[in-house]
């Protein structure tokens, strides 16, 4: 195994997307294809040979989620799709390749990072006079905004006991 990583790139998605992990390897007959993660121990994401999927040993959280973007490999395109992502997807993918000619090499590691993005809520305020607002909060800001709204209905009562 000769580990030659040209580059590493790093991926940051959010949990229910699909993503693609990009890997072009030298186009000299491409054989195997192995994606895997060092935390897998000996499971890995995806193993391809000789223009079929090998199940074996691929890790059960990766069945039915995962494909090469072009399995004919065109042009050295070994692209990894893994669908339906979740937290439990982060981690550093490695993308090999074993051509007719020489042993397993390192195209590239990719790491991936799925996050959760900031919770989002909506706050509506009403008046008795039929207007409303609608305002969008996230964990940032919902504090001030509930202070603020606080405020304003409390300027409100006093102007109308004026």
């Amino acid at each position: 195994l000769i580990g030659c990583c040209r580059n590493q790139k790093t991926i940051t998605a959010e949990p229910g997307q699909d993503v693609t992990l990009t890997c072009r390897a030298p186009n000299k007959h491409i054989i195997v294809v192995k994606w895997s993660r060092a935390d897998l121990g000996d499971e890995y994401v995806l193993l391809y040979r000789d223009g079929h999927f090998v199940p074996d040993d691929q890790h059960p959280s990766f069945k039915n989620r995962v494909d090469l973007q072009d399995r004919q490999m065109k042009d050295g395109d070994v692209s990894l799709i893994l669908k339906d992502v979740t937290i439990n997807d982060t981690g550093t993918y490695e993308c090999r390749v074993v051509q007719r000619v020489g042993p397993m090499t390192l195209i590239i590691s990719t790491n991936l990072s799925v996050v959760v993005p900031p919770a989002a809520s909506w706050l509506l305020i009403s008046w008795s006079d039929g207007c409303s607002l609608l305002h969008r909060m996230n964990r940032l800001n919902a504090g001030r905004v509930i202070s603020a709204f606080n405020l304003f209905k409390l300027v409100i009562k006093t102007l109308n006991n004026v």
